[in-house]
C-alpha cells in the first residue's frame, strides 16, 4: 500500500475514533442526566476529554498532509502543542474514567452544574491552553516526541485499573454478567491500542501499527456503544416486566 494512501487510511480511522467517542459522550451524558451524580459525570467528561485528544491527533495528521501537498508551514514549533495538547487530554479522558468507577457506590453527591456548561468551560479551557503553548512555545515543547510514551504508559496503568475493577465488579454482580464483561472488553481492546503505541514507539515505527492501534480504539468504543444499549434494553424489559 502506498505511503499516500497509508495516510488517507489513518485520517480516516481517526475521524471514526472521533465520531465514536463524540457518540459515547452523548450516551454516558443521558445517564448522568438521570441522577446528576457527581461520579457519573466522570464518564462522559472522561470520554470528552479522549474525544478532545483524537481531534488534536486528527488536525496534526491534516497539517502534516497539507505541508507535504501545499507548502512546508508546518513545522515542530505548530506540532509540539497539538501533540502535547493530545497527550494530555488523553490521560485526563482515563483519569476521569478510572475516579468515575472508583468513587461508584462511594460516592453519591449530586451536582448542580448542567453537563453542557462542564463540557463548555473544558473546551474554553483546552482552547486556552493549546493558544498559551502557541503565543508562548516555551523552551522544551518538543520534547513531547521523547516523552509521549511515558503518557502512553500512565494510560496503560490507568486502564488497568478499569478492567481490575470491572473484573471485581463482575465476580459481584451477575446479574449484570453480559453488560460489564462487554465492557471489560472494551478496555482490554484500548489496552491493547496503547501497548501497540509502545510498541511504535520503542520496537517498530510503522504506519500498519498505528492503523492497529486506531482499529483497537474503534473496537473499543464500538463494544461499549453495544453495551450501553444493551444494558438500556435489559433495564427496559426489566421495566416492563414488572409492571405487567
Amino acid at each position: 500500500m502506498e505511503l499516500t494512501a497509508l495516510r488517507t487510511l489513518i485520517i480516516l480511522l481517526e475521524l471514526t475514533c472521533i465520531l465514536l467517542s463524540s457518540s459515547l459522550v452523548i450516551v454516558f451524558s443521558r445517564v448522568y442526566k438521570t441522577k446528576n451524580s457527581l461520579f457519573l459525570l466522570f464518564i462522559p467528561l472522561g470520554f470528552f476529554f479522549l474525544t478532545a485528544s483524537y481531534f488534536f491527533l486528527f488536525t496534526h495528521h491534516i497539517l502534516y498532509v497539507l505541508s507535504e501537498n501545499i507548502s512546508s508551514f508546518y513545522n515542530l514549533s505548530i506540532s509540539s502543542p497539538l501533540m502535547w495538547m493530545r497527550s494530555l487530554a488523553q490521560t485526563i479522558g482515563f483519569v476521569l474514567i478510572g475516579l468515575s468507577y472508583f468513587f461508584a457506590g462511594k460516592y453519591q453527591n449530586e451536582t448542580k452544574h448542567g453537563y453542557l456548561a462542564i463540557f463548555s468551560a473544558s473546551t474554553v479551557l483546552l482552547l486556552l491552553v493549546l493558544g498559551l503553548l502557541f503565543i508562548i512555545n516555551p523552551i522544551g515543547l518538543q520534547s513531547i516526541y521523547l516523552n509521549n510514551s511515558l503518557f502512553a504508559i500512565a494510560n496503560i496503568g490507568l486502564i488497568s485499573f478499569i478492567i481490575f475493577f470491572l473484573l471485581r465488579k463482575l465476580s459481584i454482580e451477575r446479574d449484570r454478567a453480559k453488560a460489564l464483561s462487554i465492557s471489560i472488553l472494551a478496555f482490554c481492546s484500548l489496552l491493547i491500542s496503547q501497548l501497540l503505541f509502545i510498541y511504535y514507539s520503542f520496537v517498530e515505527n510503522s504506519p500498519f501499527i498505528v492503523i492497529q492501534s486506531q482499529i483497537a480504539r474503534i473496537v473499543s468504543f464500538a463494544l461499549l456503544l453495544i453495551m450501553f444499549y444493551t444494558a438500556a434494553k435489559e433495564v427496559s424489559t426489566d421495566y416492563c416486566c414488572t409492571s405487567q
